[in-house]
C-alpha cells in the first residue's frame, strides 16, 4: 500500500481530521493534505512520529511505497557521501594546516 494510502487510513481509523494530524505533527494541514493527495512525502521525522504515535513499525507504515522506500534510500545514500566529503576535506585543511606551521 502507498504511503499516501496508509496515512489516510491511518488517520480515518484514529477518526482524526487532516487538521488534528496536522496539529500533532507539527505541519500544516495542506501538507498532509499533500501527503495523502501523492504530491509529496513526509519527511522522516513525521514518518518516525506517525509510527510511534499510531503502533507502527517504519516497514508498516512504508514499506509498499516503493518510491518513498527509494527516496529514503537515496537520502540515507547522499548523507554517508557528505560525511565521507566533510572528513575528506576537514583531513586537507588539517594537513595544509599543520605543512604550514612547520
Amino acid at each position: 500500500m502507498e504511503i499516501k494510502s496508509q496515512i489516510i487510513a491511518i488517520r480515518k481509523n484514529a477518526d482524526y481530521t487532516q487538521q488534528k494530524l496536522a496539529d500533532e505533527l507539527l505541519v500544516s494541514r495542506q501538507t498532509i493534505s499533500n501527503w495523502e493527495n501523492g504530491r509529496s512525502y513526509p519527511d522522516l521525522e513525521s514518518l518516525i512520529i506517525i509510527s510511534e504515535k499510531f503502533n507502527l513499525t517504519l516497514d508498516e507504515l512504508i514499506k509498499g511505497d516503493i518510491k518513498m522506500v527509494n527516496k529514503l534510500d537515496s537520502f540515507i545514500k547522499f548523507g554517508r557521501k557528505a560525511k565521507l566529503i566533510i572528513v575528506c576535506v576537514a583531513m586537507i585543511f588539517i594537513s595544509i594546516f599543520t605543512y604550514s606551521m612547520i
